[in-house]
């Protein structure tokens, strides 16, 4: 039985109860971080952003995720991660093998052996091997290695929190979480390329539109030193994009690629700067 009782929905604020609705499984582990109000959302968020959009290996993350909970003892964590990791390709044998302790087995390849030993290392602490770390830049990317931490330093915070507290387990989840992390992280990356053809179409005919008052405003002579800088900032469901683009009396264009930068206050509605400049 769980230290804490879990909370009741009606003595939370109604943005967290919003936050728990949309779990795809309504598991222990999440109510009970609802007493954790202002950290609920970005901490599911950091957790969805290691299931859905990592650039490392799903099965080599699987692994160094059982690691962490078999070495923290958090019973919960592993049995919500054994179907994950199978799912990710994770083979019965191999999950075996880190429940024994056994992770230089032949069953595992020279990744595999290095992210369990990583696990091993990081959970135990506080440094890591000059050996390992060389290791890893051998084998892995800084962005892989990065994500490797991330993923270690996230799940053994759970454990801790469902050690300390005693969550009581909640039947295998299955592969659900991980699935509709990546759906939502597809869906956002849809939304942010439709916002930014959107932006890049209206900064065109911003760009156009100036060009003509350029040509009414001024001689050609004097409009030869006169370049014109639009910036536009769309708020999209995901990361919010800006066009950016500058045109002088030549009709040169220097668009910049659409760069993540700063979500515009009026959902939906662009803001645009024309700038003259000599």
């Amino acid at each position: 039985m769980a230290r804490l009782s879990y909370p009741d929905p009606t003595q939370i604020s109604r943005a967290t109860q919003q936050v728990l609705e949309q779990v795809p499984v309504q598991l222990h582990l999440f109510q009970m971080l609802a007493y954790a109000q202002s950290a609920l959302a970005p901490t599911l968020l950091l957790g969805k952003a290691i299931l859905g959009e990592q650039e490392l290996a799903a099965e080599l993350r699987e692994l160094a995720i059982l690691q962490v909970a078999k070495q923290a003892k958090a019973d919960y964590e592993w049995v919500q991660h054994v179907p994950i990791a199978k799912a990710a390709g994770v083979t019965d044998e191999q999950i075996a093998l880190v429940e024994q302790g056994r992770q230089e087995a032949p069953a595992f390849d020279p990744r595999a052996r290095l992210v369990l030993r990583l696990a091993r290392e990081v959970v135990a602490g506080p440094y890591l091997s000059e050996e390992t770390f060389a290791a890893l830049q051998t084998h892995f990317s800084p962005r892989e290695i990065v994500e490797l931490l991330l993923s270690i330093g996230y799940y053994l915070m759970l454990g801790r929190i469902m050690t300390t507290l005693q969550i009581d387990l909640d039947p295998p989840s299955g592969n659900a979480v991980v699935e509709a992390a990546k759906q939502e992280a597809s869906q956002t990356q849809k939304a942010a390329q439709a916002v930014s053809i959107k932006a890049n179409k209206e900064a065109e005919t911003m760009l156009e539109t100036s060009f003509q008052t350029l040509q009414r405003r001024f001689q050609p002579a004097e409009a030869a030193g006169i370049n014109v800088t639009i910036q536009m900032i769309i708020e999209a469901p995901g990361p919010c994009v800006s066009w950016m683009g500058r045109m002088n009396s030549s009709r040169e264009a220097f668009p910049n690629p659409t760069v993540p930068l700063r979500c515009a206050k009026q959902t939906g509605s662009p803001l645009s700067m024309e700038r003259w400049s000599r």
